[in-house]
């Protein structure tokens, strides 16, 4: 018996490797994540603004653009079964389980783009692999959104008062005095 197992039975084991299952799964963020960011990043440097997560919307879109009715999607490899070696790889356990749960991910992500284009929403789906090359990126962005080549970066309100000095404001007026 290992130093870490003494005193263990075989159900404390499985609970304690159980504990360490949940607290990994604990860790699968659902928004705000690495891709997500860098996704949001990109397309505000190319002076859009947008909404996150609008639940109203089929498939909770991770980046909505509401006056061009234009929404993005960004997909995990793994999660949404794409066609990459991330994406065709299964967990070694419970495969029996991770096949159907993955294809039906996959079937839902296609209803949710189907029901989006019925209803006049134009979807992109940018998938986590596609994210390294930032230049390529900027590109389908820019192709999507209908942005022209020559974007200048807007800048924000705190940088615009930073560069242009405030104007003095007038004295108030004093009460009348009697």
């Amino acid at each position: 018996m290992s130093p870490d197992n003494r005193g263990l039975n075989q159900s404390s084991k499985l609970a304690h490797a159980r504990l360490t299952l949940s607290e990994r799964m604990a860790r699968i963020r659902k928004t705000d994540t690495r891709p997500e960011m860098i996704v949001r990043r990109a397309v505000h440097a190319l002076g859009y603004r947008f909404r996150l997560h609008r639940r109203d919307l089929p498939g909770c879109p991770d980046l909505v653009l509401p006056r061009h009715r234009k929404v993005i999607f960004v997909n995990g490899c793994f999660w949404h079964r794409h066609d990459c070696r991330d994406g065709r790889k299964l967990p070694n356990s419970k495969p029996e389980y991770w096949g159907p749960k993955l294809t039906r991910n996959a079937e839902r992500d296609a209803a949710h783009l189907q029901a989006l284009a019925e209803k006049g929403w134009e979807a992109l789906v940018l998938w986590e692999c596609e994210l390294k090359n930032s230049e390529r990126l900027t590109a389908t962005l820019r192709n999507f959104l209908q942005c022209p080549v020559e974007t200048r970066l807007r800048a924000s309100r705190r940088d615009q008062a930073k560069r242009q000095p405030r104007k003095a404001r007038p004295p108030a007026p004093r009460a009348a005095r009697k």
